[in-house]
């Protein structure tokens, strides 16, 4: 819950629109991530040396006074994210409440690192991997968004 907080939707849906602008603070990703966007489609591409690590499609947004603000980030592909064949690979949604909860939830979403092709003898390392790595990278920022999220809806 967000102390001394006025709901407005239409700051919550800019805020929780603003992931990708976010991910782009040096402080938050030491500068190996960069992200691009695309206004016509807003897609969003992580990039790592040039590798697209996540692509999101279209952000989609839902809001109103009296309800939680939603704004969604669809999955479309990525080296960290398994392809599916009816192309639902999963979506990033956040969700801020009139009373200032704040919830981020991944839907649906396969990690590419503990998919389940058929790679059997590698699956518990790729786990411990997806564990140590990809897991812990996205608690913390996260963690960091939420408080950046925080602090806009605080000034």
């Amino acid at each position: 819950m967000l102390p001394n907080f006025n709901y407005d939707s239409a700051l919550a849906t800019k805020c929780l629109s603003s992931y990708a602008k976010f991910l782009q603070k040096s402080s938050v990703t030491f500068g190996l991530i960069k992200t691009q966007q695309n206004n016509d489609s807003s897609l969003i591409t992580l990039a790592l040396f040039g590798i697209v690590l996540l692509a999101f499609g279209k952000i989609i947004t839902s809001s109103s006074q009296l309800d939680s603000t939603v704004v969604i980030l669809p999955v479309i592909g990525g080296l960290l994210s398994q392809s599916e064949a009816n192309g639902d690979n999963g979506k990033l949604q956040f969700s801020l409440s009139p009373t200032g909860e704040l919830v981020t939830s991944i839907h649906d979403y396969k990690s590419s690192l503990i998919s389940s092709a058929p790679r059997k003898p590698f699956s518990k390392m790729r786990i411990f991997i997806y564990m140590y790595t990809q897991r812990l990278a996205h608690a913390f920022v996260m963690w960091r968004f939420h408080s950046f999220v925080r602090d806009e809806l605080k000034s």
